[in-house]
């Protein structure tokens, strides 16, 4: 098993013992969800809010590191599998950090939810970036619209021009620690725009192979 993966089993471990290790602190209402300004909007009975997120990481990472075997073009995803781990190790951190924010706020501690957010997703968004460079088509992960599925061609040139625009995603979410009042549209816009803009790429490009 690589590296990357015990992290990963490590973290989600790591979850669920300090979930149970803090079970006794917790509210019997946990807060689970904030709204834009950071304060807590959404509770939930702590015997679910616990494990909710350790219980959403292992059926990820349990999915995550089957679909290679299952996926019909599973013999494009080795020349990138070194990538894929590290988006799948990523996921998990994620989840555990945030988990980690709503255990912390839940404990008492005060800031800002969306700040705190904000350096997660961004790190997120740019490794999701990192292994767009160097997917190959399948049926998995990646960019996968009718015409990328359709055409190598036209995967490879919608993933390189995803990759810039997820990590440029990236930096332009850390905007949102500048301008905290805006913080949701820094993180929200950039990617979802970029995300739309890549399925109209896409059906371009593959125009334009037709036609050529």
């Amino acid at each position: 098993m690589e590296r990357s993966r015990w992290v990963a089993l490590v973290a989600i471990l790591l979850n669920i013992f300090v979930s149970l290790y803090l079970y006794s602190e917790m509210p019997q209402q946990m807060a689970v969800h904030w709204n834009a300004a950071g304060a807590a909007n959404g509770f939930m009975d702590k015997n679910i809010a616990l494990f909710l997120l350790p219980a959403i990481s292992v059926m990820m990472y349990l999915l995550l590191m089957l679909l290679p075997f299952i996926d019909p073009l599973r013999k494009n995803i080795k020349p990138f599998h070194d990538s894929y781990e590290l988006l799948v190790l990523s996921l998990v951190l994620f989840i555990s950090y945030v988990h980690g924010l709503s255990l912390m706020a839940n404990l008492g501690l005060e800031f800002n939810m969306v700040a705190a957010l904000i350096p997660a997703f961004a790190g997120l968004f740019f490794i999701v970036g990192r292994m767009l460079a160097v997917a190959k088509r399948n049926w998995s992960i990646g960019i996968r619209t009718p015409w990328t599925l359709s055409s190598d061609k036209v995967w490879d040139r919608t993933h390189s021009l995803g990759s810039k625009l997820y990590q440029a995603s990236a930096l332009l979410s850390l905007g949102g620690l500048l301008l905290q009042d805006k913080a949701i549209f820094f993180l929200i816009v950039p990617v979802l725009a970029s995300s739309l803009f890549l399925v109209v790429y896409s059906f371009m490009e593959y125009k334009k192979l037709e036609s050529g």
